[in-house]
């Protein structure tokens, strides 16, 4: 009886250790104007919502990444206003604006991506714009990373990122009444920063109680069979 106890302790001990310890630092792409200049065009809807075409993104900064950490140039199909051609943003936030996408389209010669394709796809699942007069202020959801980007700075090609910072600033917007067409203006900055996904707390619990369960099944057999 006594070594059972020991062995669903230890169980538990492995499974407390596993809440308990820390997570690894994550890797943070950053994605923003650089020296893109303003650009673009994004419409102000009736209802609030926002949508962002073909606004310019010319650097991206990588963070704690296992390799390749460091500030890179984007080029692709998106005019910059000092000139020259950088990465291009697309976006929407839902409901009059679209479907609730994001999207960046470019390459990255210091990484070795010299053709122009998706960088970054995902979804929009919540914005908040104390004052959409200037556009987006913030926007949180989920993303994925071109495979090769990932590639090249070391990680999982699945791995699935979340944007926690997505910052647009632009021209004055007049909002819309209802029934007319959107307010247009040109993106002044951008910032999009986002981090790869962890798991939440929660999941962690469940994790542990899981191999404590485990643990005390596979001991229950044991004596069972003894």
């Amino acid at each position: 009886m006594r070594l059972r106890l020991t062995s669903l302790l230890g169980i538990v001990g492995l499974a407390m250790g596993l809440l308990v310890a820390p997570v690894g630092a994550t890797t943070v792409i950053d994605f923003s104007t650089g020296n893109a200049g303003y650009g673009g065009i994004v419409s102000l809807f009736s209802d609030g919502n926002l949508s962002g075409a073909d606004i310019p993104v010319g650097t991206v900064t990588i963070v704690g990444a296992p390799q390749n950490n460091g500030t890179y140039g984007v080029s692709g199909p998106a005019n910059s206003s000092y000139g020259g051609f950088v990465g291009s943003l697309n976006f929407s936030t839902g409901g009059l604006a679209g479907t609730n996408v994001i999207g960046i389209v470019g390459s990255i010669v210091g990484l070795d991506l010299t053709t122009t394709e998706l960088l970054l796809t995902g979804t929009i699942s919540s914005y908040s714009s104390p004052n959409a007069s200037y556009g987006l202020v913030a926007a949180v959801g989920l993303d994925s990373k071109a495979a090769d980007l990932l590639n090249a700075i070391g990680l999982d090609p699945a791995t699935q990122f979340e944007y926690f910072a997505f910052s647009i600033s632009t021209g004055f917007l007049n909002l819309p009444t209802a029934g007319q067409g959107p307010s247009t203006s040109s993106a002044i900055s951008t910032d999009i920063r986002n981090t790869e996904r962890v798991p939440e707390p929660s999941s962690l619990v469940l994790v542990a109680t899981g191999i404590v369960a485990l643990g005390a099944l596979r001991r229950y057999r044991r004596v069972a069979s003894a």
